[in-house]
């Protein structure tokens, strides 16, 4: 059987990650920010700092470090409102201020 010789490779199998639904608002306001956003260029895009709340596996090469970021802050466990709060203050600020002073 397939799923046995995938087994011994030491492969397991796993089920894609549910997406949220997104409404007719979100779906507006999506397109909304693309029109006025469409004409920007690479140094109007350069000036923007982007917090990212996904998963990531940590990668044992450096070919798969994104260049240009400064810090990464790993969260262990779940994250409510205020820890999220605190992570922005403590860890986006400074690495914004450091790379935008003025």
């Amino acid at each position: 059987m397939v799923q046995n010789r995938l087994l011994e490779a030491g492969l397991k199998s796993c089920k894609a990650r549910k997406k949220p639904f997104i409404n007719e608002k979100q779906r507006r306001a999506r397109l909304k920010f693309v029109k006025d956003h469409k004409d920007w260029t690479i140094e109007d895009w350069s000036k923007v700092i982007f917090s990212d709340e996904c998963n990531i596996q940590l990668c044992p090469t450096p070919d798969h470090v994104k260049q240009g970021i400064k810090q990464i802050f790993l969260c262990e466990g779940h994250m409510n409102q205020a820890t999220y709060k605190t992570v922005l203050e403590e860890n986006l600020l400074p690495s914004a201020l450091t790379m935008f002073p003025n």
